[in-house]
Parts: C-alpha cells; sequence; structure tokens
C-alpha cells in the first residue's frame, strides 16, 4: 500500500490460490507480471505463475533483502522500472536493511527496467543501472498510460474511473503534484534519452529496447531481431532517431505521415 504510487489502494489486495488460477486461465493470456514479494500469499503465486510460464517481477513494494531472496527462489526473475515505487536501503537498530533497489542491481539473477523518459530516472541513475548489471540486463519500458500521444489534459489511469492524471507539457502527473503518473512518451524516446543524455551507443540502446524486453517475457524465438524465421517487426529511423517507417510481420502499417491499408 505504501507502494501504491497513482494506483488506486481500493484494488490494492493479497493474492489468494483463487485469483491466481483464475488469471491462469485461459492458459498462455498472460506472458508477465509484477507483484509485491512481501505481501501474504505471494511466494505460492510467484511459485505458481513462474511454474506455468509466466515472468514474473518485482515493483510497487517496500520488501527486504530476505523478501526478494525468497522470491527469487521461487522463480521471480525481473525488476519492474527501478528506481520508482520501490524499498531502498534503511536503518533498523545499528543495521543496515537492503531494499529492492540495492538487490535488484547487485543480484545477477534479475533483469531490470528502466523508464527512460529522463524525468522518472535521471541520467546519472540510468547510468548506474547499465554499469551495475550490462546492457543485457537493462530492458527499455515507457510505463505509458492513455495520454500516449495526446495533447496536454486530464486522463485517467488504468480503469476508465481510475485517478486522474494531469499531463502537462507532455508529462503525466498527479493532480497533487506529489509523484509522476506513468509516462506519455513511445518507445522511440526512450532509445533518444539513452544515447543523448545517458552516453550509450545507439546499438546497446536498440538492444535495450528491442531484444533483452523480448527474452525477458519469453518471445526471443520470434520478436527482438531480425532473422530467419522470426515475425519481422522492424522500425526505420533517420539520422536524428525519428521514426520514419514501422513494419509489423512484414507489413508496413505506418509510413511517415501516411497509415497503410492494413
Amino acid at each position: 500500500m505504501a507502494m501504491r504510487g497513482c494506483h488506486l489502494p481500493e484494488f490494492i489486495k493479497d493474492p489468494t490460490r483463487e485469483e491466481v488460477e483464475a488469471l491462469l486461465e485461459p492458459p498462455d493470456a498472460i506472458r508477465h507480471l509484477t507483484i509485491a514479494p512481501e505481501l501474504d500469499g505471494a511466494l505460492d503465486a510467484i511459485e505458481r505463475f513462474a511454474n506455468a510460464g509466466v515472468s514474473v517481477a518485482v515493483a510497487h513494494s517496500n520488501a527486504e533483502y530476505d523478501d526478494l531472496d525468497a522470491a527469487i527462489t521461487r522463480g521471480l526473475r525481473h525488476v519492474t522500472h527501478l528506481f520508482n515505487a520501490m524499498s531502498v536501503a534503511h536503518q533498523r537498530g545499528p543495521h543496515r536493511i537492503s531494499g529492492v533497489v540495492e538487490t535488484a542491481l547487485a543480484r545477477d539473477d534479475l533483469t531490470v527496467e528502466l523508464i527512460a523518459d529522463g524525468l522518472h530516472v535521471n541520467a546519472n541513475r540510468m547510468k548506474l543501472a547499465v554499469k551495475a548489471k550490462g546492457v543485457a540486463n537493462v530492458c527499455l519500458v515507457t510505463d505509458a498510460m492513455r495520454g500516449a500521444g495526446m495533447p496536454d489534459g486530464r486522463y485517467a489511469l488504468g480503469p476508465r474511473n481510475g485517478k486522474l492524471a494531469v499531463v502537462r507539457d507532455g508529462a503525466a502527473v498527479m493532480p497533487e503534484g506529489t509523484g509522476f503518473a506513468s509516462s506519455t512518451i513511445p518507445m522511440i524516446r526512450c532509445v533518444q534519452v539513452m544515447v543523448q543524455q545517458v552516453g550509450v551507443s545507439l546499438a546497446d540502446a536498440l538492444t535495450m529496447a528491442s531484444a533483452n524486453p523480448a527474452r525477458v517475457i519469453g518471445v526471443a524465438d520470434r520478436k527482438g531481431a531480425l532473422r530467419d524465421g522470426m515475425d519481422a517487426d522492424f522500425v526505420v529511423l533517420d539520422h536524428e532517431l525519428n521514426v520514419r517507417m514501422t513494419v509489423v510481420e512484414g507489413r508496413i502499417v505506418c509510413q511517415r505521415n501516411q497509415i497503410s491499408d492494413v
């Protein structure tokens, strides 16, 4: 609850076996999910999801190292939007207890995400993540909500009756101004930020935006690269890293300001 961010409190609850089984019907309906492993019932849920082939991540969590260590043993392998809505090191008596952030940076068996909009995480922290995890273990995500690609205004988060967010100058924030409320950016903006602000190579930024996420969610056999037998999903960029063409399964679906009839 303390790390719910912009999510409505009435939707936050401990996982139950019945709800986990319901989410797994029909099979293959869920590819990836995020959970707070310190919740009652969460460890059993993580194991059940992992055994069903679901990629399980941690975020919106106040977990400590021991909570995460137990969750990793049960099958958790990923960290959603690193640095955002998660615990950091804190003191208990004379001891310093690692939170989700420190555990994520230290554990080789965890991959991580960055909301690379230049707002949720500053360039220095993104550099730290890349240095600690290596390019192969970092995924770029937009964390975009329904205000993405839309003009400034007020937009609901999650369900249509969800908490309202205010999009101002392209950034989504809570009405009370206490934090960001997801983002409005396209994925190409993440690539631009990583290259222009963080200083990674274009090849590394593209790997973090494509091949790495495909591997994390288990679709690297057909997504994330251009090879024989794969889906032929790709974009064509200009020298300023603007998208000029989008191809999905070998078909042009968008070209500059023109949409195809596919």
